[in-house]
């Protein structure tokens, strides 16, 4: 082997001119090898020819998918009802062809994601007043081999003014004598909201 033997990739058996692998073969470094191969006879002048000989690597799904980050944040507020977009998972994948189209799938219920294009939805409204401020789940792209990546996510919960306050009481009463000075406390009122 004249040329083209990257890495030692190659090599020949001079006497019956089989050609073997002789190091690893990784498609994601090189896909293709355009070897110049130099047959060479015995005699005197010695006498050569050579041949171009090209071999493709075809690509098995060795790599799993990368999300562009480990960790995704997002905000929503409270009230936003189905159907809003909030983000955009993205993978790569080493691969080729079919092997580095990722799936995308989510471990929360209050959420949808297409799993062909990775966009992530509101599934139905979501309420900060029921003590839950953030939600954290996790993504996870996941490629036709079944070889996967995740990445954690977390929405926070935006609250909105969307409740009035609430007496604890329908009604108060309170009795006091008409001596009393300026300032004394008569009652307390306690009125509750759920917005924060």
């Amino acid at each position: 082997i004249q040329s083209g033997n990257t890495g030692g990739a190659f090599a020949i058996d001079s006497s019956t001119g089989k050609i073997a692998t002789a190091a690893p073969i990784d498609r994601e470094v090189q896909s293709s090898y355009n070897l110049t191969i130099k047959a060479e006879d015995q005699g005197s002048p010695s006498l050569s020819s050579t041949t171009n000989f090209v071999i493709r690597v075809i690509d098995v799904n060795d790599n799993a998918p990368k999300l562009s980050q480990s960790i995704y944040k997002t905000a929503v507020q409270e009230n936003t009802g189905p159907g809003q977009q909030l983000l955009k998972f993205i993978a790569t994948d080493a691969d080729e062809g079919s092997n580095s189209v990722p799936s995308f799938a989510i471990s929360s219920t209050d959420f949808f994601v297409n799993s062909a294009t990775g966009d992530l939805y509101t599934k139905s409204k979501l309420d900060a007043d029921v003590g839950t401020t953030s939600i954290s789940f996790t993504v996870t792209a996941t490629d036709v081999g079944g070889l996967s990546s995740q990445a954690t996510v977390f929405v926070a919960l935006i609250d909105v003014n969307d409740n009035a306050p609430a007496f604890v009481t329908l009604s108060y009463t309170a009795t006091i004598l008409e001596s009393v000075a300026v300032g004394t406390q008569v009652a307390q009122v306690s009125p509750n909201d759920p917005d924060s």
